[in-house]
């Protein structure tokens, strides 16, 4: 089997991965009270330079660097968790240039840490770093020097990476943030579209995946999905929140609130309140059409409500929701039918207070009234920040083509396959855990099943037509499910109970499913087709990095540092067992025929870098 090779200490802490080129490899580590960019030689692991990025981040769920370096043109750009960008001759390590982007943009850092890996566009650093005006911004990369800003867009930073598309031959940068989903011109930063419906407040983490003209988001929380078509023209259509000057007519029953945006009028007290909210009630309202068709076909109209306080809502005069229970946000708290007599064409106004009893310095709000068979909502609103504001749920050049609660993916991401997207659904809400496969460009579920009833963090596999996924928890009681579409409906092929892994993504080869339980020490091949167990063995290790194959060989590092190397056939055969001599969480990296390793041990905050693989070079 495959030998250690070399390994190098000093690495530091992190879950940075590795950028590999012209025979060396950089990464970023934490060693002490700094955060590091290190290169080393990848035929010896000889460490060749370090240089300092910034300050060692510490978090509950482990400290040190997140995102991965970037190399162009003798170049490494690095994005360090507490905020500092640079640029170094990737040589020597000599500083290009080095900022926090957090000082520059006056933004703060976020719960867990930037994560984003710098996107290069042309002469262009594109990131995110979440300030005033400065939700996105480009960087001359040479130099360092701010190109634009996206004016405009305040949002806070997220967890994704942005990601380029060329849409109708014009270049946009989109970009998932804490609060949105934007898409930026690349050419000067300007504003083409903004969209807050997938938004979950707490951690937008899943990229983009854009497919010709179109981009899907997903995020959980009860947050769902969307696809919307970035070639769309807007019109306007008047439909903004009225201001305070607006004059109401007479409502036919109970009292108009009245309100606007950041600023809002207490109803007691009569007083701007604005930021200085606290156990006062705050209170909205806009004015909305409605298509004649829709309401001549009595169309089911349905009003989704999100809000972290109790609130009630009118639609012209009517009281249609009201709920007096603060809780977290959740998308969506509730649904209710709103009767299409109460509806006209023209002029509808819906009213809505919020009673902020909890006396919060910021509050929470987010509605969609929804018709059936309409291809977008009749209307629809988000807060946005710790502000109370409210905006249309997409501005700009996008048009929603749909939005829907059936996939809601927070941990695995999505897979995109002819016309299709697969993904696990209520990882991180209260809402039903599922396995969903949705028609991308329509938004139909063509089958989904109920069968996962805890969390799922690995990414969904496919063989030929059997569709596999994995849920369960950190106490156990993990399971397989295999599932098939037939004739529209979806038919449980087998599920899998013995020695399933939470955390780690089983492993396709051939017809062969190979899985290594993050609870117990036990590995397991199966027949993918069929769920005939193979083989089934102890190996006196446990995993939490998911297998990789290579030349009909897996790979996969246990959590205390062992790499077991599997021939990847119909029985069980071990070809090496290397001991990396300290724990890991990572999943190996293969280039130029070997593979390279992190480790990381949480108590001392430290890890180290191997080798394994052929010859010496």
């Amino acid at each position: 089997g495959p030998k250690l090779l070399w390994k190098a200490e000093g690495v530091g802490a992190g879950y940075s991965s590795f950028s590999i080129l012209s025979g060396r490899l950089y990464t970023m580590g934490s060693v002490g009270a700094d955060e590091k960019l290190h290169a080393f030689e990848l035929a010896t692991g000889k460490l060749l330079w370090s240089v300092k990025l910034g300050d060692h981040f510490k978090s509950g769920r482990g400290g040190g660097p997140r995102g991965t370096p970037t190399l162009v043109d003798g170049l490494v750009y690095t994005l360090g968790t507490s905020g500092w960008l640079g640029c170094y001759k990737a040589a020597d390590g000599a500083e290009v240039w080095k900022f926090s982007i957090l000082e520059r943009f006056g933004s703060k850092n976020i719960n867990w840490g930037l994560a984003e890996s710098v996107l290069i566009e042309g002469n262009l650093l594109i990131c995110g770093p979440g300030g005033e005006d400065s939700t996105v911004v480009a960087l001359d990369r040479k130099t360092g020097e701010t190109v634009w800003k996206s004016e405009g867009l305040s949002d806070r930073a997220g967890y994704a990476s942005a990601v380029a598309a060329t849409i109708e031959g014009k270049r946009q940068i989109i970009h998932f943030n804490h609060r949105s989903a934007v898409g930026v011109s690349a050419a000067d930063g300007g504003t083409l579209w903004r969209y807050t419906r997938v938004n979950n407040g707490i951690a937008n983490c899943a990229t983009p995946v854009v497919v010709g003209e179109h981009v899907f988001l997903t995020s959980d929380y009860g947050a769902g999905c969307a696809l919307l078509n970035l070639n769309y023209i807007p019109k306007k259509d008047g439909n903004e929140w009225l201001k305070l000057d607006f004059v109401d007519a007479k409502w036919a029953s109970g009292k108009a609130p009245v309100g606007y945006g950041e600023s809002a009028i207490g109803e007691k007290e009569g007083t701007i309140v604005g930021e200085g909210l606290m156990g006062k009630p705050l209170l909205f309202r806009r004015t909305f059409a409605v298509a004649q068709e829709l309401i001549d076909s009595k169309a089911a109209f349905k009003l989704s409500v999100a809000s972290d306080n109790s609130a009630t809502v009118w639609i012209n005069g009517q009281e249609v929701d009201k709920e007096d229970v603060d809780h977290e946000p959740l998308y969506w708290n509730r649904t209710v039918e709103v009767a299409a007599e109460i509806l006209k064409k023209e002029g509808n106004l819906i009213a809505v207070r919020v009673n902020n009893n909890s006396g919060s310095s910021d509050a929470f709000l987010d509605l969609q009234l929804d018709a059936e068979g309409a291809p977008a909502p009749v209307i629809a609103a988000s807060s946005d920040g710790w502000k109370y504001t409210v905006g249309a749920v997409t501005s700009g050049a996008a048009k929603q083509v749909y939005s829907n609660k059936d996939l809601q993916n927070h941990h695995g991401g999505v897979i995109y396959l002819d016309g299709k997207i697969y993904g696990h659904s209520g990882g991180n809400s209260t809402l039903r855990h599922k396995f969903v496969c949705m028609d991308f460009k329509t938004g139909k579920v063509l089958w989904e099943n109920d069968c996962f009833t805890m969390r799922s963090c690995s990414s969904p596999v496919i063989a030929g037509d059997v569709i596999m996924g994995t849920c369960g928890s950190g106490g156990g009681g993990n399971y397989l499910v295999a599932v098939t579409p037939a004739k529209g409906k979806v038919k449980e092929v087998y599920r899998l109970k013995k020695a399933i892994a939470y955390v780690p993504t089983p492993l396709i080869r051939n017809d062969l499913m190979f899985i290594f339980s993050d609870k117990i020490d036990v590995a397991s091949c199966y027949q993918a087709s069929t769920g005939k167990m193979m083989w089934q063995k102890r190996v006196d290790a446990v995993f939490w990095g998911s297998p990789i194959c290579v030349e009909d060989r897996i790979y996969i590092v246990s959590r205390d540092g062992t790499v077991l190397v599997l021939a990847a056939i119909d029985e069980y055969k071990e070809l090496a067992r290397i001991d990396l001599g300290a724990p890991s969480r990572s999943t190996p990296c293969i280039s130029g025929g070997r593979m390279y390793i992190r480790t990381y041990d949480s108590a001392k905050e430290s890890g180290r870098l191997l080798s394994i693989g052929g010859k010496k070079r």
